[in-house]
């Protein structure tokens, strides 16, 4: 995908994320918090956005504590045009 594209698909959630991630109303569970904190960390910032911030909202966010594991399975999703929820 050009550069071009990448900006443009991403730019509205990218504005969005920063002035949210700026104001401190985001918690780290939340892809939008690891978005803002992105472009706030790249120098190019809203002129050349990191495509890796697709990868955000393509995988989960997990939190674990020490001691903790995680063993996850490949698992396909998709979502339905019905209801608007994963399944």
């Amino acid at each position: 995908m050009p550069q071009e594209e990448v900006n443009t698909i991403l730019r509205p959630l990218a504005e969005k994320a920063l002035a949210d991630y700026k104001a401190g109303t985001l918690a780290k569970s939340d892809p939008a918090f690891w978005t803002g904190r992105a472009v706030a960390n790249d120098p190019a910032g809203f002129d050349r956005l990191d495509r890796g911030i697709f990868s955000i909202y393509f995988f989960n966010i997990m939190q674990v504590q020490e001691g903790d594991a995680v063993f996850r399975t490949q698992v396909f999703r998709t979502l339905t045009s019905r209801d608007k929820t994963w399944s």
